[in-house]
């Protein structure tokens, strides 16, 4: 079985060159690059590593065109995505590809670890996504794309990525069209992998922001603990938004904020026990901040989604 690395690449010069390594690692023969139009000098340090990829750079125009571009250079029988921040840990790849001795299995994703030295920011991020993955079937609605594996076929059969979306909604709308389609994803949580989130505060609260914007064209939640996450976005929105009331009422944002803060206190216990990070301590105020971002990128989606349904966009 022939397999295929598409690699999606944007500003990604810091964790390429590990990706790149850990793909080769997994014995691959064809790995294509292709750059978003990166402007950190990514293209340049693919370039030095001397590895054999088939290297595509054009204008920036969001990871769905990437990808789309990528697979279609392809000629595997099956397709790894795996994104330019993440190293896959040995045995990712033949993990996966067990999965598909059941003719009915499109698609295959594993587990996505945290790096213990990134930044805090980053730990945080990494931590609650692993926290997704608990409770998570054996065959989900939905794998992430930052590393998965697709039968080639997957694509002739439900076309690529739709190139209007972004961040977690443009996989979650083909994994849709799959299991619609009468077909199955599997999750195999020993096939592992490393994922370098957002080093920083501000980068971290923009791709929520991105990742709630989009969140309004996903249907169905993506993981078990999405069905609690959107009433905790909703109530830390309102949170925040009761300090229009501060003139008159200073009592309901003194109550409601603490609570929004409190709620978080939860999921910071649950990482602390997993981790014993000291990071975790901050979970609670960046979590609230966090969801209050989503809340307004949720509110925007759903704008945006509307007028789309009315102009026929």
């Amino acid at each position: 079985m022939k397999v295929s690395f598409v690699v999606p690449m944007y500003n990604a010069r810091d964790t390429v060159v590990e990706t790149l390594r850990s793909i080769y690692d997994q014995g691959a023969e064809e790995v294509v690059v292709v750059d978003d139009g990166s402007t950190d000098g990514s293209a340049e340090k693919v370039r030095e590593t001397g590895f054999p990829v088939r290297l595509i750079s054009g204008p920036n125009r969001g990871e769905a065109c990437a990808l789309n571009e990528g697979i279609a250079r392809c000629t595997g029988e099956f397709i790894a995505i795996v994104e330019a921040d993440v190293e896959l840990l040995p045995g990712w790849l033949s993990a996966l590809l067990e999965e598909f001795e059941d003719p009915d299995v499109m698609g295959a994703g594993g587990y996505l670890t945290t790096p213990e030295d990134d930044p805090w920011v980053a730990r945080l991020a990494g931590y609650e996504v692993e926290m997704k993955f608990e409770g998570k079937q054996r065959y989900p609605p939905h794998i992430t794309s930052a590393a998965a594996v697709y039968r080639r076929s997957a694509f002739e059969l439900f076309g690529g990525f739709d190139e209007g979306l972004r961040n977690a909604s443009l996989d979650s709308d083909f994994n849709l069209r799959i299991v619609r389609g009468g077909y199955k994803l599997a999750y195999n949580p020993m096939a592992r992998a490393r994922h370098h989130y957002k080093p920083r505060f501000f980068a971290y609260l923009k791709r929520n922001y991105a990742y709630a914007r989009y969140r309004p064209y996903v249907k169905g939640d993506l993981y078990p603990a999405d069905r609690h996450l959107r009433y905790n976005v909703a109530f830390c929105g309102t949170a925040w938004a009761s300090l229009g009331l501060v003139a008159w009422h200073p009592w309901v944002p003194l109550l409601l904020i603490p609570a929004a803060v409190l709620l978080q206190v939860p999921k910071a216990w649950g990482m602390w026990r997993r981790h014993r990070d000291l990071a975790v301590v901050l979970y609670p105020p960046v979590a609230t901040v966090r969801n209050l971002v989503a809340s307004v990128g949720y509110i925007v989606g759903l704008m945006d989604l509307k007028l789309s349904s009315l102009t026929g966009r």
